[in-house]
């Protein structure tokens, strides 16, 4: 990702931020350091998050940004884990609190993560470079970023480990698979 913004956090940024529920949930969650593995999993997302921004490879960004997402999805899924990470993620940005996407527009959302998640695997599997864009790395980074927002959420709605969250977006993900094939 080129260039960098900045945001000057004014009195009523930094009044609306602490009134935000996601704000203080992941402050809690960062600052109590708990061995929750719900919240143990946000703190390890937050750190892909933040060494995904630091990296200069676009390849490796993006990388890291699905790191960070896999840390809520990649695990106890019987051989189905890039399945599993992509249906759950749509599920949790469909289905989440804070409205990123809509039943509307899921399938369009899953074509899209579909197709960003392969972009990771030809980094990942194939050595493949110089074929992931800006808007690439700014639309993963954009879920990771929603996706820690939703776990965070979970949690505060009394969610304690990744088990429980993933069989939500499993559940969730079921409901949405079998409307796609109505």
């Amino acid at each position: 990702m080129t260039g960098f913004q900045s945001i000057t956090l004014n009195d009523d940024l930094v009044e609306g931020l602490q009134a935000s529920e996601w704000f203080g949930e992941l402050t809690r969650i960062i600052q109590e350091g708990s061995n929750d593995d719900a919240e143990h999993a946000i703190r390890r997302a937050i750190y892909w998050f933040f060494d995904a921004q630091a990296d200069t490879s676009p390849e490796m960004q993006l990388v890291k940004f699905w790191s960070c997402i896999e840390c809520f999805l990649s695990f106890e899924n019987e051989g189905k884990t890039t399945t599993k990470i992509k249906r759950g993620l749509t599920a949790l940005l469909t289905f989440g609190g804070y409205g990123f996407a809509s039943l509307d527009t899921w399938r369009d959302l899953e074509r899209e993560i579909d197709a960003l998640y392969e972009l990771r695997s030809s980094a990942v599997h194939d050595a493949r470079h110089s074929h992931v864009s800006d808007r690439d790395i700014t639309t993963v980074s954009k879920w990771a970023a929603w996706a820690i927002l939703e776990v965070a959420g979970l949690i505060s709605n009394g969610y304690e480990t990744r088990a429980q969250i993933k069989e939500q977006t499993d559940r969730l993900s079921a409901m949405l698979q079998k409307q796609s094939t109505r």
